[in-house]
């Protein structure tokens, strides 16, 4: 059995060591100092104690289900073109329409794959039209900026015909304020948007969706997802192809066939882009790789 602090207190004074010359008359008020610096660390301890249940409680208020990933990407998928034309109503200066399309688009991105807020708020403008694909395979955007950089390398999103129209649309409209921005989410001024959280979470809450998650809390909920549909399948198959358990989304893959095999047409989002060729005028080809949780 452990002894707590009092116990071996107590002890000390009723058998002090045969070296300590005091006597039991002076340990007293020794004793009672001690007793009082223990008494209020022991309230200090059960205070953070109560903090930490109080903080578990709030973090399972901000949990995010799978179900409401998939709602959320179906919602935001049927809002944004309404948004763009709000956009394109309302006067070129106006926060709020601007705004709302960028908590949707954020959320709708996010939800798919889990990428941190610095990801979405870094992308430029060059790195959007300069997106690999067609109308036909889709849209891959490589996003360099991002904290993650030197370890996994450049963050990738991959969006389809329609959803990169939504981009060119929004592009289109930004000119008649903010032409020179280099960040596709950008602010009224030269950088970049600045509250994007707080976005979202608007986003979040007018689809009537249940608590109020941060980027981080989306993040952690897709990399959950993630990890549980790789253990349940055993890991890779034999064509190396993974699927992320959340939507129909092709760019919801984990990682593309190694040998371009069966299914690597439907994932051109988890590719680098290397040289197609030699000599200056090249075209860039797109070739799989494996993609890691944490760049996700």
């Amino acid at each position: 059995m452990s002894a707590t602090p009092s116990v071996l207190l107590r002890v000390f004074f009723d058998t002090p060591p045969h070296h300590c010359r005091l006597a039991k008359g002076k340990l007293k008020p020794i004793q009672r100092e001690l007793k009082k610096v223990l008494k209020m660390a022991g309230r200090m301890v059960l205070g953070r104690q109560v903090e930490i249940k109080q903080n578990k409680q709030q973090k399972q208020q901000r949990l995010v289900t799978r179900e409401a990933l998939t709602t959320c990407q179906s919602l935001a998928r049927a809002k944004i073109p309404e948004l763009l034309d709000d956009i394109e109503k309302a006067p070129p200066r106006h926060p709020p329409t601007r705004y709302r399309f960028f908590g949707y688009l954020g959320a709708y991105i996010a939800s798919i794959y889990g990428h941190r807020t610095g990801v979405l708020t870094c992308m430029r403008v060059k790195e959007v039209k300069e997106a690999l694909g067609n109308d036909g395979l889709g849209y891959l955007i490589n996003v360099r900026d991002h904290k993650t950089l030197r370890k996994f390398g450049l963050a990738q999103i991959y969006l389809d015909g329609e959803e990169y129209g939504w981009c060119k649309r929004w592009l289109d409209l930004r000119k008649r304020c903010v032409a020179t921005n280099p960040y596709f989410f950008s602010s009224f001024g030269k950088g970049q948007a600045k509250d994007m959280v707080r976005y979202v979470r608007r986003a979040w809450a007018e689809m009537g969706l249940l608590g109020s998650p941060s980027l981080l809390d989306v993040r952690s909920a897709v990399a959950t997802y993630m990890k549980l549909r790789v253990q349940q399948e055993g890991g890779p198959g034999e064509s190396g192809l993974l699927h992320v358990p959340l939507s129909g989304h092709p760019g919801a893959l984990l990682c593309a066939p190694q040998d371009g095999g069966p299914g690597w047409e439907n994932a051109p989002a988890l590719c680098d882009v290397q040289p197609g060729g030699e000599g200056a005028g090249s075209t860039p080809a797109i070739t799989p790789t494996s993609v890691s949780k944490e760049e996700r």
